[in-house]
């Protein structure tokens, strides 16, 4: 009888050390990157754990994978440098310390966990030699998992430049975790909409044109080399062939000089372009047109309103103006639209279960009256593709998505998150061009409506818009960029005292989305503890509902390989697993 009893006992703490051995994770992680001209990065990661077990968190980095980077500084804030580290010390000699540790394959990043519970850690290192020279352009494409060996919730991601980043002189893509990359204020940044753990890798690929960087490190590939390598069994849906290193046959004479006279001919037509896109930019800047979304919004930095913008009746219509300042894409008035149906009563969205974290929990979506609404609208899903298609579509953009949705209920009057997700993956292709079609559809809306006038030219042979805002759309351009200036920044204090007293009304909500807000507003419902499911305050309960629902819609289309002007790899839009093959790092990290 008292083996049995040992060895339930066992069995017991066995269960119990190995819940434990879980019990580490990273509540959310912000990684900033700033990439300087000599083209070294500068890494911080904010990093909120939760630890109740081991003894130092640590960072691996394999010689291997360096591909001629070179570590020059790292520190902990609020710890101590010590030159030798021995892992073997217990807890409480590691606690406030840091170092870098010699290992068999390369080194490793460690600091000590300190007291169990709740921790936060601010960790910086540099790396020399990431900018890499390619035969036509420059790149960085290096995997900065340093994290998913410990479960983690959320990462953040905000990629920098001396030089800020536009639409027009950089590409970037990302690959290992499910989320939305997008362009704000002149930084790239990528927020997870998933859980992730040690599947998981963040691998990033930014390219450049010209050379924005002094690096003297080199990569004998070229651009689109690079790129069909990195999106090789990808969710990106881009027509780029795979770019394995091996070697053909050896080329004959004929064919070396059809090759030559195919780089010659490449050659020439690089020039052409080049030339054509410098005299249309001159064209361009005499006729007025609209300023970058990073001037416009560096020449109003200081300016704010707490008056909102005039009611819009139709958010897409504005489509045009709010992606050109890098506030709103596909995804955000997807979250727009499902706020004002809510609110006009044709769609309920509930809380499915009973998690701790607001941001946590799965929505489902209800459609009242849904017999009678799927029997008007539902159907013609399909025959409005084919008039966009055609452009013989004439019905305004919520229509379009509204029986997009009415479409994804796929006779399910209750739609839950697996629905929603599995629905959009499946038919990411179909919502892509819904996507492309929300930049014609808007210019046309502000044209019609004397926001902007949009003129036809050419340069080289290449056709070109030149897109000139009026009075009126300076002024609303203008409105957008002080009132999301001032929800940026409002008095927090003032702030709270308005959520709890539940004075945000629903417009402010949509325009949340809408100007490129969210993540401040989110930072904040975080730091104050009100995205605990106690907290019964209206505004981040709603806040949630939309912003959990569109999480579950990303997933989808990441997964669904989605890609479109709008929301496009390289532009700005969905991430997802797979692709990224072939990069520097990825060494991960975790504790132990």
């Amino acid at each position: 009888m008292k083996k049995y009893i040992v060895f339930l006992l066992s069995v017991l703490l066995s269960l119990t050390i190995s819940f434990k051995a879980q019990a580490n994770e990273i509540d959310d992680i912000n990684i900033h990157i700033d990439i300087k001209k000599d083209g070294s990065v500068e890494v911080t990661e904010e990093r909120n754990q939760n630890m109740d077990d081991g003894t130092e968190n640590y960072i691996v980095f394999n010689e291997e994978d360096m591909q001629g980077a070179k570590l020059t500084h790292f520190s902990v804030d609020g710890f101590k440098e010590v030159k030798e580290w021995d892992s073997d010390w217990k807890r409480e000699e590691k606690a406030g310390k840091y170092s870098v540790l010699n290992t068999d394959d390369g080194f490793d990043l460690v600091w000590g966990i300190g007291e169990y519970g709740d921790k936060t850690y601010t960790v910086h290192y540099t790396l020399t030699n990431m900018v890499k020279n390619l035969k036509d352009g420059q790149s960085i494409y290096w995997d900065f998992n340093t994290f998913t060996e410990l479960p983690t919730d959320e990462m953040t991601m905000t990629i920098s430049s001396y030089e800020p980043f536009t639409k027009e002189n950089v590409r970037f893509y990302g690959f290992g975790i499910v989320g939305n990359m997008h362009l704000k204020d002149g930084n790239i940044v990528w927020k997870s909409s998933e859980a992730m753990d040690d599947s998981n890798y963040a691998t990033v690929l930014l390219q450049f044109d010209s050379k924005l960087f002094n690096t003297n490190a080199n990569k004998d590939k070229t651009l689109e080399e690079e790129r069909s390598m990195a999106l090789h069994n990808s969710n990106y849906n881009e027509d780029y062939l795979d770019s394995n290193e091996t070697l053909g046959p050896k080329m004959s004479l004929t064919g070396k000089i059809f090759s030559g006279l195919g780089i010659l001919f490449g050659s020439i037509v690089a020039l052409w372009t080049i030339a054509g896109l410098w005299i249309a930019n001159r064209k361009k800047k005499a006729r007025g047109h609209i300023k970058s979304g990073y001037t416009i919004k560096k020449d109003l930095k200081n300016s704010s309103t707490k008056i909102p913008p005039s009611k819009m009746s139709d958010y897409a219509g504005y489509a045009y103006l709010l992606n050109h300042l890098d506030y709103a894409y596909f995804e955000q008035f997807i979250s727009a639209y499902l706020i004002k149906w809510h609110r006009d009563n044709r769609i309920e969205i509930e809380f499915e279960d009973d998690s701790k974290k607001l941001n946590k929990r799965n929505t489902s979506i209800i459609v009242k009256d849904y017999e009678t609404v799927k029997e008007e609208y539902g159907k013609y899903f399909e025959e409005a593709l084919k008039q966009i298609k055609n452009e013989t579509y004439n019905g305004d953009y919520e229509l379009l998505l509204w029986m997009m949705f009415l479409n994804a209920m796929d006779d399910h009057k209750v739609i839950t998150k697996k629905n929603l997700e599995k629905w959009f993956k499946k038919n990411a292709s179909d919502v892509s061009k819904v996507a492309d079609y929300l930049d014609d559809y808007s210019k046309e809306y502000l044209e019609k409506n004397g926001y902007i006038k949009v003129e036809k030219d050419s340069a080289a042979f290449v056709p070109f818009e030149i897109i000139v805002p009026t009075t009126k759309g300076h002024d609303l351009i203008e409105h957008f960029v002080k009132y999301s200036n001032y929800l940026q920044n409002e008095d927090e204090d003032n702030w709270l005292e308005r959520v709890k007293n539940d004075e945000i009304q629903t417009e402010e909500l949509i325009y949340i989305y809408l100007l490129g807000v969210t993540d401040e507003i989110e930072s904040r419902f975080k730091k104050y503890h009100l995205n605990k499911s106690e907290e019964n305050y209206f505004y981040p309960n709603y806040f949630y509902l939309f912003n959990n629902t569109t999480n579950s819609i990303n997933q989808g289309l990441s997964s669904g390989g989605f890609s479109s002007s709008q929301a496009s790899s390289g532009l700005g839009g969905s991430t997802g697993m797979g692709g990224g093959a072939g990069a520097g790092g990825g060494g991960g990290g975790g504790a132990r």
